[in-house]
């Protein structure tokens, strides 16, 4: 999506920014850096940026989103 420092183009930064440590265990899920020590959380299936209530989700509840659902069923096809 972006480069370092590159705010991504379809994040506003006031509901997207979560901190760079707001890691998951989804493979979906990605960080990506908008300055130093926010980040912006992208799903890989949807391939849209998470809002910091969605991505919170995504650290505990990953296993039952249905887009980590249909990206395990596209990736096996």
């Amino acid at each position: 999506m972006a480069e370092f420092g590159e705010k991504p183009a379809s994040a506003y930064l006031s509901i997207h920014l979560v901190p760079c440590d707001a890691k998951s265990e989804c493979p979906f899920y990605k960080l990506e850096k908008a300055d130093e020590d926010q980040c912006v959380a992208v799903c890989t299936v949807t391939d849209r940026v998470l809002t910091r209530s969605s991505a919170r989700k995504c650290l505990t509840l990953w296993r039952e989103c249905p887009f980590y659902k249909l990206g395990v069923e596209s990736s096996s096809s």
